[in-house]
This record gives structure tokens, sequence and C-alpha cells, in this order.
């Protein structure tokens, strides 16, 4: 790829992309990846933002039971099915 190319592939490209959200009793966290890596936005139930563009460890430091390095998406279930979540 040329610079030019990246130039264009840069300024087309979005700026976060939503991964998931994880719905726990109290809250939702939202899980973006972006340029500066994986981002995180703290929600309350109803989806009003608490804390925004949060790396892990600004998550792990208003919600310490909310550890990004110790979440995992597995249940012991087998395969998870990853679905589409944009409107």
């Amino acid at each position: 790829m040329t610079d030019a190319e990246s130039r264009t592939t840069a300024a087309v490209a979005p700026a976060a992309l939503k991964v998931c959200e994880l719905v726990g009793r109290d809250s939702v966290v939202k899980v973006m990846a972006t340029g500066e890596g994986t981002r995180y936005t703290l929600c309350t139930l109803d989806g009003s933002p608490v804390a925004n563009d949060l790396d892990a460890a600004g998550l792990a430091k208003l919600r310490p039971d909310l550890d990004p390095a110790a979440m995992r998406a597995d249940w012991g279930r087998g395969a998870l099915m990853m679905l589409d979540t944009r409107e």
C-alpha cells in the first residue's frame, strides 16, 4: 500500500467499531475497537453513559469487579454466536 492509499484508507476508516455489549445486573459495558486499542463505555442498564472512552485500566479503576483482563466469553457451553449489533 502506498502512503497516499494509506492516508485515504485512514480517512475513511471508522473511528471505532462496536465489538459487543456486556450486560450485567447493574450495568452495561460497551466494548469498542479503535485505532488506539480497545475502549470501554460504562453505562447504566437504561443505556445512560457513566464514563466514556475508558481503557482497561480506567474501567478497572471505576469498577474493579469489571476488570477487563479477567473478562472471558466462555461459559463452558461450546461455540458462541456473534451477532451484528449495528442498528
